[in-house]
């Protein structure tokens, strides 16, 4: 990827990247994002928490790390998926913007049929999703308050979430909508100049 970004090396926002359940910063959109940041010689503007199971944790963690970047150096949130859910949740909390991808709009819904032990992604082993995590991912929904605040990408074909409730509850945001793909989002990297910029605003 060509290095677009001039005169930026002043530059004091962070961006933090969200991953999907069960996922890790090990991710392919995540290394995806991390190369682009330090292609640009960004490194250091990017975090990528390690999320727990534990919505409520995992919103524990990001907000302490918001708290340690301070929340006006924050520029704004990528969300993958699950990692979506939580970026709008954030968005909507400290009115910052947020690029979601393929993101989960129900989620309390969609893993109720993985309480239990899960396999985690990335080597990370078996771990517990426990049913009172559902009622977390509940407490976390939110409705979407200032459209121009978020840069929706979907792909029709995603094969863990139907689209159309992302489509629909985001109807009046920035969204772009690509035939077929699947739920990683194929050819992501060539986004993440429109994500950073949009972020950048």
């Amino acid at each position: 990827m060509i290095k677009f970004i001039r005169g930026l090396n002043a530059l004091t926002k962070h961006v933090i990247y969200l991953h999907g359940f069960a996922s890790s910063p090990k991710s392919i959109k995540a290394q995806q994002t991390a190369a682009f940041f330090k292609q640009q010689g960004l490194e250091k503007f990017l975090s990528i928490p390690d999320l727990t199971l534990s919505p409520k944790a995992a919103i524990e963690h990001i907000e302490q790390l918001i708290e340690q970047i301070g929340i006006d150096h924050v520029a704004g949130f990528i969300g993958s998926s699950l990692g979506g859910y939580y970026a709008h949740f954030l968005a909507e909390r400290h009115q910052k913007p947020a690029a979601l991808i393929n993101p989960a709009i129900r989620p309390f819904d969609l893993l109720q049929d993985h309480v239990g032990q899960i396999d985690q992604y990335h080597g990370q082993g078996k771990s517990l999703f426990k049913a009172q995590y559902l009622d977390e991912l509940l407490a976390l929904r939110c409705q979407v308050s200032t459209p121009e605040r978020y840069l929706v990408l979907l792909q029709t074909g995603d094969e863990t979430l139907d689209y159309r409730q992302a489509f629909g509850h985001f109807q009046a945001t920035s969204m772009y909508r690509g035939l077929g793909g699947n739920h990683s989002f194929e050819h992501f990297e060539d986004f993440l100049p429109i994500i950073y910029r949009f972020l950048l605003g």
